[in-house]
């Protein structure tokens, strides 16, 4: 229990001490039975930094197995707002 509440500390508290200074990053989510779309902006101080827009397909494998196939349209303020394109897949387990 302590090894979970000391990583949810880590995980909200490290990134407002980071050097850079404090930063926000926010995504939402939605979807119909396998299918989704999702948008990540962040946000660097007081500065727009990043966008993010993807699109995918969502599987179960089993109890403890997900599969998420996607393509990511991002932009960023260090790519002088360039557009990447990203094909790629996310494998979840979950551990018992």
């Amino acid at each position: 229990m302590k090894i979970i509440i000391l990583f949810f500390l880590l995980l909200f508290a490290a990134p407002a001490f980071a050097k850079g200074g404090f930063w926000v990053s926010n995504k939402l989510e939605v979807g119909y039975n396998k299918a989704f779309v999702s948008n990540q902006v962040t946000f660097n101080r007081d500065e727009f930094t990043k966008n993010g827009f993807a699109t995918g397909l969502k599987f179960k494998l089993n109890d403890s197995t997900n599969l998420k196939t996607f393509y990511l349209l991002e932009n960023a303020f260090k790519d002088n707002w360039k557009n990447n394109h990203f094909v790629g897949i996310k494998l979840d387990l979950k551990l018992q």
